[in-house]
């Protein structure tokens, strides 16, 4: 998972830039490759606060990649959530014509207010374009039962307890979901759970 933003690194605005986040998956070799420029630039070139990678540097090195959509926090979402359809739908445009067949819009249910709004519209999205949904789930551990656990380490990173209301909290659907837990959180979007193994089959390294 990268921070994409949109000007390059001299640019004057790009500290100002909006950090999106964006998933890439190595393809083949090249594409291993490219991932390690794009990371090792991130943090030697384009780090600020964060290590980010360019829209200019994504261009030039993404070659054997499979590019997806991301969380709420990745660019298409964002940018649908605040009602900047336009710009969502350039956004789109842009990876489209960068990854072509390897670009995925990504829907995910943690049952979180702002996905809620934003599924519909990234599923009109995707087939107003004709562009391939992708099922996700965020995984921060393994099982269910961990969330109570991930919790209390939250606490401690932040030097909280348990009972301040105005803490970071986290959903407790972050775990890794079966094959029949994510069916059933998108019945009518199978084809979004089958498009795991497509971009699965696709990944020769």
């Amino acid at each position: 998972e990268a921070y994409l933003v949109e000007h390059d690194y001299d640019h004057p605005n790009s500290k100002n830039d909006e950090r999106y986040h964006l998933v890439l998956l190595v393809k083949n070799h090249i594409g291993y490759k490219n991932l390690m420029k794009l990371s090792s630039y991130s943090y030697t070139q384009g780090f600020y606060y964060k290590p980010r990678v360019s829209k200019k540097l994504l261009a030039q090195y993404s070659e054997g990649l499979i590019c997806l959509s991301a969380c709420i926090h990745g660019e298409i979402p964002y940018l649908l959530l605040k009602n900047r359809e336009q710009e969502a739908y350039s956004a789109l445009n842009y990876y489209k014509e960068l990854f072509r067949d390897d670009f995925y819009i990504e829907i995910q249910d943690h049952d979180i207010e702002d996905e809620k709004i934003v599924l519909p519209k990234l599923i009109s999205l995707a087939e107003r374009t004709d562009t391939p949904l992708v099922a996700t789930n965020d995984c921060h551990y393994l099982m269910k039962e961990h969330s109570k656990a991930h919790d209390v380490l939250l606490c401690i990173q932040m030097n909280k307890t348990l009972a301040d209301p105005n803490r970071m909290k986290y959903s407790p659907q972050l775990y890794f979901k079966t094959e029949e837990e994510m069916r059933k959180l998108f019945p009518d979007h199978q084809q979004a759970i089958e498009n795991t193994l497509e971009i699965n089959d696709k990944i020769d390294f």
